[in-house]
């Protein structure tokens, strides 16, 4: 062999693998076996390679590839090592951390796969910055905006790396106060006003606040409860409010912000109406001037307010909450301006209520103007002598019915009673007749009238008329009027029970009506007429003269018979006196016998006898009325009672079944 020939690769990537081969030539350029050589020994300055040739590149470089053999011969060559498959990319921040206002470059290096690290710069296009601006330059710089923890993002041929710069607020250029809690707020809650300090590029802060303060000169300061990076304002009072925050920045530099809030009324906390306690008639009206407020006693709308009203009178129990008492009065309310208009008297609850609050009014309503009267009587008829009741009583334009007390005309004014009662009046009538009483309310002059009628009592007296009068003959017919009359004089129909009495057995009655009778008068001298009703009576004597054909008629069939035989005797002494004036000196004796006859057959026609009235002496035994001692006269009437009147006016009387007389008593 002469000489080698080694053939390969000018220029290998780190980290890749070439095969190196060779070939032997003798002098004669003739191929020469590679046994010929003996052996074959490959080295390499940097890198790898086997000794069958197969190099693996590493180091960024020139480095030569040599074979030398056993035969003593070699050859060598110089090869490139480029940059490899990039394995990672490096990039470094002159600073990891900064303010918003300051700069940082980036300094970036790939590094391939067998570490071989090359300085390079990316153009715009290969970073992804989280926040900031960045410049295409050498190096490459960046300005960050927001504070915070920021990420820039390199990448090259597929590999990205990324930094972490840690980014801080710059230098405060104002403050900014703030409220999660909404400018709206509703009285009684609380707001958290925060406090900041930004940057120029916006960056926030918690500050540091020297002052709070309400800005409104009406406001109330103990509304804000101040810290240093914060304050809490509670709402209060229903209005527009602003809160001011001061920073003093180094100690010289004084900034301030301002927040405005709206406070509206809260939830309802209480209820008051008026009007409680209030007497009115039901003419007339009560306002109940609701107001309500929230628990900072800010006035609310009182249409939320429902009304109802309860009878305080009334037997059912009373619910505790007014929205059960069944009767709603919000609408009308509502219309009349809260004014409730009263109507029915009585004590009425009125209540408003809302939620878990009500508020209750007690008023008291007594009727209104009377506009109408009315009477109540039991009844239009009395007994005269008696008296009838009345109330009066008026109704005002709502219906309210109370009584009042009237004047009165169409009597006297004797003739009434003002009772206890208010409007009772009693009236005591005791002349027949029909009578228009008026009654007059002098409040209004309302009037009315009352129609009764007033009845006669019951029978206190009779009244008797005897026509032709009092005095009449045997033979006569007497008319007996009786006219009864009650206690006060009014006239009154004779009772049917009434019956009249006389004194003599011959005198006949007959009964026209229960007011007359006709009575034929018979028996001769004093006669007692007695009308006798319901327990009254009354009596007048009637003296009866005789006259010839009176006595023969009182005498009955005897009297005639008597007169008869008078003629007769009257004849036979005619005859006889004329016999005798014919034979004076007749016999006396025969005259004697003749008139002695005349005697014994006279006697034989007596007048009836009597019974003798007895009755109970008062001490024990009987008493017996000898015709000395008393009238004879006695009465029977329909029922065959006997009647009989002593000289004292006592009556007596002896029924059919009674062997006695008794007294009469009414």
């Amino acid at each position: 062999p002469d000489y080698i020939i080694m053939s390969g690769y000018s220029s290998i990537p780190a980290g890749e693998n070439r095969d190196f081969n060779w070939t032997a030539y003798d002098a004669h350029d003739n191929p020469v076996t590679p046994a010929r050589l003996i052996s074959v020994n490959w080295t390499v300055e940097d890198g790898n390679i086997t000794q069958t040739g197969d190099y693996t590149a590493d180091k960024v470089g020139f480095w030569n590839v040599t074979m030398t053999t056993g035969y003593g011969l070699s050859v060598s060559q110089t090869v490139e090592t480029t940059f490899g498959e990039i394995q990672d990319l490096e990039v470094t921040p002159s600073t990891n951390s900064l303010t918003a206002d300051e700069e940082l470059t980036l300094e970036t290096v790939r590094i391939d796969i067998r570490g071989n690290r090359k300085n390079v710069t990316l153009g715009l296009s290969a970073w992804i910055i989280s926040n900031g601006t960045i410049f295409a330059e050498d190096p490459v710089r960046w300005t960050p905006w927001a504070a915070a923890t920021q990420t820039i993002d390199a990448t090259l041929e597929g590999k990205t790396t990324r930094v972490i710069v840690s980014v801080i607020h710059g230098e405060a250029v104002g403050i900014d106060i703030r409220t999660s809690d909404g400018d709206t707020l509703t009285s009684g809650d609380t707001a958290t006003i925060d406090a900041f300090n930004y940057d120029q590029y916006a960056n926030e802060w918690i500050a540091s606040i020297e002052s709070w303060e309400i800005d409104e000169p009406m406001a109330d300061q103990n509304w804000l409860i101040p810290a240093a990076a914060y304050a809490d304002f509670e709402a209060v009072t229903v209005g527009s409010w602003t809160v001011t925050a001061t920073y003093v920045h180094n100690g010289t530099q004084a900034m301030t912000d301002s927040i405005a809030f709206n406070v509206e009324s809260g939830p309802l906390a209480s209820i008051i109406i008026s009007g409680h306690g209030t007497q009115l008639t039901a003419d007339e009206s009560v306002a109940l001037n609701p107001v309500t407020r929230d628990q900072n006693s800010n006035l609310l709308q009182t249409d939320m307010l429902r009304w109802f009203i309860w009878d305080a009178s009334s037997p059912t129990t009373q619910p505790p909450a007014c929205i059960d008492w069944g009767n709603e009065l919000t609408d009308s309310l509502q219309s009349n301006g809260y004014n409730w208009d009263a109507s029915t008297q009585g004590t009425w609850r009125i209540c408003a209520f809302a939620g878990a609050y009500q508020a209750i009014s007690e008023v008291t309503v007594s009727h209104g103007e009377a506009s109408i009267l009315y009477k109540d009587a039991p009844d239009n008829t009395l007994v005269a002598g008696a008296s009838i009741s009345i109330s009066i009583t008026a109704a005002d334009s709502d219906g309210n019915i109370f009584p009042v007390e009237v004047t009165w005309s169409g009597s006297p004014a004797t003739d009434f009673t003002d009772e206890e009662d208010v409007g009772v009046y009693s009236w005591h009538g005791t002349t027949v007749g029909n009578y228009t009483l008026e009654y007059t309310y002098s409040a209004t002059s309302l009037s009315g009238e009352w129609a009764v009628s007033v009845t006669p009592s019951v029978l206190d007296s009779l009244e008797m008329t005897i026509s032709p009068g009092l005095k009449v003959t045997q033979q006569s017919t007497i008319t007996v009027d009786v006219r009864a009359f009650d206690a006060f004089g009014n006239e009154i129909n004779v009772p049917s029970s009434a019956f009249l009495d006389h004194d003599r057995d011959l005198h006949t009655q007959t009964k026209v009506s229960n007011s007359q009778w006709t009575v034929y008068m018979l028996d001769e001298g004093n006669s007692e007429i007695t009308v006798i009703a319901e327990e009254k009576y009354v009596k007048q004597q009637v003296t009866v003269d005789q006259t010839l054909l009176g006595f023969f008629e009182a005498g009955g069939t005897l009297y005639y018979i008597g007169a008869g035989l008078g003629f007769i005797v009257l004849i036979g002494i005619i005859v006889t006196l004329v016999v005798l004036l014919r034979r004076v000196g007749g016999d006396d004796e025969d005259d004697d016998d003749y008139y002695d006859d005349y005697d014994d057959e006279e006697g034989e026609y007596e007048e009836d006898s009597y019974d003798e009235p007895v009755a109970d002496s008062g001490y024990g035994g009987e008493e017996t009325y000898t015709e000395e001692e008393q009238s004879p006269d006695i009465s029977v009437d329909d029922d065959g009672t006997e009647w009989w009147e002593d000289e004292n006016g006592v009556w007596w009387y002896r029924a059919v079944d009674m062997d006695d007389w008794e007294v009469w008593e009414e």
